[in-house]
């Protein structure tokens, strides 16, 4: 823990202050969930500092942050095209060697090799299955799941949100070695949980300097609520192993940084519950959305729109789609044979390409540069998740738009509102349907609802009261210590 001296020239004494902020991609105002709330925090907490530094880690093709409200200061970043995992090794002899290198020294490059592996041997990736016969590829996925069991608690693999990153980090610590603001910094910034070990590797280089993680999620928890939607045993009982990994990581964040950020009273609670007497501060500082930007329009009059918005390829939207499309849409189509879904988000023509469906009236929108343009289109919202962790902006965004939402308690969790009143709530195929058919016919239960949800929104999940409430809470701490 940090001593009161060191709080009080964190928060007060900007003008001699340095901030690093480890980011797994570009802060930015309209981006996606991440990226959202890291650069609301960052210009909202940080937005006194005298310099900020941000370390990304995806790169130069993603462009640069919007700096507006932000805190001056250089970006580090790999150059596009930057290759960030192993590059796949052509010719089964080599392909023979690299399992055996795995089976042997399974901690190189941090469990790189394990991991990706593991993840190759399982039905989630067709593609990488090669290993006959099945006999072999049974035992050589036995062997992985004991060296994973064995190693989980030592530290010397990485969470796999680490692993694929490590060489964009490798890179960044490198080029950012002379920058002139390292000589003062005071504060390491880390963004998600799973960056730990990068801000454990930059505290070597500023040992003074203090840890605050802004976790997204309880990425244990997310991990396992994942492998619960997989269907293939070996695949699930792997994704296990990679959540007890992440565990041991998020344990050894609460052990030894300094503040942690969560985005509600039940990721608080998790966290609490994964250490005793944790020793790092938990605030609990939710997701939030830019009420001003995102603001009710009226309805487009005609056919009843259903929307879904999330990032496409993060496996909580796509288990969740998928499950929208193949068991509950149909019921909504026999009930309003006109309406219509629309998959929005990004990398949605990816990912998500292969449901649309003219005559189901399902259509796919990819990378859409103003979200409203889709919100004001919908009839209603639906966040039909079936896992994951921490709060989900989708919901936010659409309730500040004034749009009624049908989501599952899992897609609603951990929102200070009522199910029924500031949102429909439903998680079994049958009762989310008829949700769905209850607004798209009840104009006037649905104004209800988007009332109450905007209304919600201005009370409490203001981008600009949250940041202001979490730099206060850090202030607070520092008289506390005082």
């Amino acid at each position: 823990m940090c001593s009161a001296n060191e709080w009080v020239r964190f928060i007060r004494v900007i003008d001699s202050t340095g901030v690093v902020a480890i980011c797994a991609e570009v802060p930015c105002p309209r981006g996606t969930g991440a990226q959202v709330r890291a650069w609301h925090l960052l210009s909202g907490v940080c937005g006194g500092f005298a310099e900020l530094t941000l370390l990304v880690l995806a790169d130069e093709e993603t462009g640069l942050p919007e700096r507006s409200g932000m805190p001056d200061g250089p970006v580090v970043q790999p150059p596009a095209g930057f290759r960030q995992g192993l590059r796949p090794l052509p010719g089964k002899l080599r392909a023979f060697l690299r399992r055996a290198v795995t089976v042997l020294m399974p901690w190189r490059e941090h469990g790189w090799h394990l991991v990706s592996a593991g993840n190759a041997n399982h039905e989630t990736d067709p593609a990488a299955r090669k290993m006959r016969p099945s006999l072999a590829r049974w035992a050589y996925a036995a062997v992985l799941r004991a060296w994973a069991h064995a190693l989980r608690n030592t530290g010397l693999i990485f969470p796999p949100g680490m692993l694929v990153r490590n060489r964009a980090w490798q890179y960044v610590l490198a080029n950012s070695a002379n920058l002139p603001l390292t000589a003062r910094v005071t504060l390491i910034w880390c963004e998600h949980s799973y960056l730990f070990p990068a801000a454990l590797e930059l505290k070597n280089r500023f040992p003074a300097a203090r840890i605050l993680c802004n976790a997204h999620n309880v990425e244990e928890t997310l991990q396992r609520s994942i492998a619960e939607t997989v269907a293939d045993p070996g695949g699930r009982r792997w994704l296990l192993h990679e959540a007890e990994i992440t565990g041991f990581w998020e344990r050894c964040m609460l052990r030894r940084a300094d503040v942690v950020f969560c985005c509600s009273e039940l990721d608080a609670s998790r966290f609490r519950a994964m250490v005793p007497l944790i020793p790092a501060r938990i605030m609990v500082v939710p997701n939030g959305v830019d009420t001003e930007h995102f603001h009710p329009e009226p309805h487009c009059k005609g056919t009843p729109l259903v929307v879904f918005t999330g990032t496409a390829g993060y496996p909580p939207n796509d288990d969740g789609v998928a499950w929208l499309v193949k068991s509950i849409w149909t019921r909504i189509r026999a009930a309003l044979p006109n309406s219509r879904l629309l998959l929005a988000g990004k990398s949605a023509a990816r990912h998500w390409s292969k449901h649309a469906n003219d005559e189901n009236g399902i259509s796919v929108l990819s990378d859409v540069p103003d979200m409203r343009t889709v919100l004001r289109e919908a009839t209603i919202c639906v966040v039909p998740l079936r896992s994951g962790s921490g709060t989900r902006l989708k919901i936010l965004e659409a309730m500040s738009a004034g749009r009624a939402v049908v989501s599952t308690s899992i897609g609603a969790e951990g929102l200070e509102g009522i199910p029924g009143v500031h949102w429909t709530e439903a998680n079994e195929e049958k009762s989310f349907a008829e949700a769905m058919v209850l607004l798209l016919n009840d104009a006037g239960r649905r104004s209800a609802i988007e009332a109450a949800g905007r209304n919600l929104v201005c009370e409490r999940y203001s981008w600009r009261q949250i940041s202001a409430g979490a730099a206060r809470e850090l202030d607070d701490f520092t008289n506390q210590e005082t």
